[in-house]
């Protein structure tokens, strides 16, 4: 069976080569996940060499032909270096932030402990490890195909060219997405660690209804036919009931302390992703509104009436959809992780209406139900917006706004232009 600390291995060796993982993981399991001072020199090597590359080439090594449009200026500007800021910040958080990390990932291994001791209850391994490794392979195939058919960088066309454009559009964009991996499979190990503590309230659930049904039949059984034994049929029940009581409140403190050190997880990602998240959001949001105005200029021939420049266009359709399914797939795991805590909730609720006859289970199940309204598990990066799918609605309808105003503005620059 595959353990937690072998499940990691490609999400961590995809994460080490792009500089985002400067820690130390015995995959055996006998040692502690730990900072690596090797990784750190590694990931400063990373993000020097790559800056002075990056900014290197673009100033002694582009061939460039001014455009008179100033939002294609501006957007070509900003896709030159936004990128590469980008890329600073992510290895500049996980060197900052490797603790907290680190942190995390302890507290997910010792929660996976705790079920399996108290619940008997294992997590699939096996499942996630899969899921990393075609999660990476997906992205990398999706990145090289449209970066050979049009490169990101210099998608506007107005005769930018570099030698090095591949190497410089490719690396950050990679890093970049390697860092939102790693933190959207964190939250995808603490959403299915809330999942089982509400599968398994719902599994109590059904157990407790099935012996209630079985006591109303047994009653019946002995009020007819072994009255006599009545007396010790029912201080047998008492026994029973007190033993299922005292399991019962063992499972609920169970289920409570996995849940608290899932919210301190969850806050440790919380505050070691805020910026890198906040950043990443913006980007995304630039890139879809400028891509999106690139393609609507292409198709309305209001940039160039040149077929060659229309070709593109599904180019650019692509990288729109890349970009968009990164975020969507970011705001759906973050929407999910929300809405597993909220189910805890309501199967506590439900198990707590099932076990009224039991005094101390209900006060375990009211502690419960209270740190589950105080201990709120969402992402909400540098406390300015919580992720979850309504946001995506939001991004939509934002996009929608600008690549409006951008269209309005490029008309009236162009006839200025034509009246002059």
């Amino acid at each position: 069976m595959l353990s937690f600390r072998e499940s990691l291995r490609f999400l961590l060796y995809f994460s080490r080569l792009c500089g985002l993982a400067p820690i130390s993981v015995d995959f055996r399991g006998s040692g502690t996940i730990s900072s690596s001072r090797l990784g750190i020199i590694y990931s400063i090597l990373v993000a020097i060499a790559y800056g002075s590359f990056h900014v290197a080439s673009s100033i002694f090594n582009l061939s460039e032909k001014e455009e008179h449009n100033i939002i294609t200026n501006v957007i070509n500007y900003y896709n030159r270096y936004s990128r590469l800021v980008l890329f600073w910040v992510c290895i500049g958080n996980a060197l900052i932030n490797q603790r907290r990390i680190i942190q995390t990932f302890n507290l997910i291994e010792n929660v996976d402990k705790l079920f399996a001791t108290e619940l008997n209850i294992h997590s699939n391994h096996a499942k996630f490890s899969r899921l990393v490794f075609l999660e990476i392979f997906i992205y990398l195939l999706s990145v090289f195909a449209l970066e050979w058919n049009n490169c990101l960088m210099y998608i506007s066309g107005i005769g930018i060219f570099n030698n090095y454009c591949m190497s410089m559009c490719l690396i950050p964009l990679i890093v970049a997405t390697a860092d939102q991996i790693l933190f959207i499979n964190l939250v995808y190990l603490i959403k299915e660690r809330l999942a089982i503590i509400s599968g398994f309230l719902t599994t109590k659930q059904r157990r407790v209804i099935k012996v209630k049904e079985g006591h109303k039949i047994n009653g019946h059984l002995l009020k007819t036919v072994h009255m006599l034994y009545h007396f010790e049929h029912e201080v047998e029940n008492l026994k029973v009931k007190m033993v299922q009581s005292k399991n019962t409140r063992v499972y609920i403190k169970t289920a409570s302390v996995g849940y608290s050190r899932l919210y301190e997880a969850s806050n440790l990602l919380n505050c070691a992703y805020g910026i890198p998240n906040a950043y990443t959001i913006f980007i995304r949001f630039v890139s879809l509104t400028t891509l999106a105005y690139s393609s609507c200029m292409r198709v309305l021939r209001l940039d160039d009436n040149d077929a060659e420049h229309i070709k593109k266009v599904p180019g650019i359709i692509g990288w729109i959809m890349l970009n968009f399914t990164e975020m969507l797939i970011f705001c759906l795991m973050c929407h999910r992780m929300k809405e597993e805590a909220a189910i805890i909730g309501r199967q506590l609720q439900c198990f707590r209406v099932e076990n009224c006859h039991a005094p101390d289970v209900d006060e375990a199940i009211g502690v419960f139900s209270h740190q589950i309204h105080h201990q709120r598990i969402e992402i909400t990066p540098c406390g300015f917006f919580t992720v979850d799918l309504s946001f995506i609605f939001a991004l939509i309808a934002t996009v929608t706004t600008y690549i409006m105003i951008l269209i309005q503005f490029d008309i009236s620059q162009k006839q200025l232009v034509n009246q002059k």
